[in-house]
């Protein structure tokens, strides 16, 4: 199997990308991940969204623009760049996990596991005003537990399916969300969110847009 990627064809498992020909909107996704330019990724099934992904990374991490984390949490370590890659369903996950460099598969969660959702027990009155014992789900990472202030690159991928509500949770977590650098990583014609607003929808309206059209994975005129 073999992957173009600009004017040049590499095959798979044999990617290096210093030898790889960005096209100009793949480039101008490196550009913003340089300068820490927050900005939605978009494109469909094979227009080279990942391969991109990991130029951005790659070449964040070669001019030293990720910080390393100095602390741990229950799934990411001290020591570690402090990028994560966060989805909303796990098969998303494994997905991006193995496109990724060996190092960065341990940086691929869902955002539940990011936040450490966990049982938690409460009680509300019934119609007769007793009061009942209920579990819900909550996340353990809030503003009074923070994530890392070094987690300073989120990237979310198949950000059409993560709704709003969750995603305000992933930004209550933050100790100073206005310096953490996000990427939403998606293709319009994905699956919106199972409840509530997509996030990607807000944000394509805020941020800029980077948007592949060149298809590499398969020919042109293929369906």
């Amino acid at each position: 199997c073999s992957l173009d990627v600009g004017n040049e064809q590499v095959e798979q498992g044999e990617w290096e990308m210093s030898t790889w020909v960005w096209n100009a909107e793949q480039q101008q996704a490196i550009t913003n991940g340089e300068y820490k330019r927050s900005f939605c990724m978009i494109g469909p099934a094979g227009s080279g969204k990942t391969s991109t992904l990991r130029g951005v990374i790659n070449r964040m991490l070669e001019t030293h623009a990720i910080p390393i984390l100095q602390s741990s949490t229950n799934n990411l370590f001290s020591g570690t760049p402090g990028v994560v890659l966060v989805s909303f369903t796990r098969r998303a996950v494994r997905n991006i996990a193995k496109q990724m460099p060996e190092e960065m598969r341990a940086h691929c969660l869902t955002v539940h596991k990011l936040l450490e959702f966990a049982p938690e027990y409460y009680e509300e009155p019934d119609e007769n005003g007793d009061y009942i014992t209920k579990m819900r789900f909550a996340p353990q990472k809030n503003s009074m537990n923070p994530l890392p202030r070094e987690l300073q690159f989120i990237v979310v991928e198949e950000a059409s399916m993560l709704d709003t509500e969750l995603f305000a949770k992933l930004i209550d977590a933050l100790p100073d969300p206005t310096n953490v650098q996000f990427l939403f990583l998606g293709d319009l014609n994905q699956l919106p969110p199972v409840y509530g607003q997509s996030i990607l929808g807000v944000k394509l309206l805020e941020l800029p847009i980077v948007e592949l059209t060149q298809i590499y994975r398969q020919a042109l005129e293929s369906p």
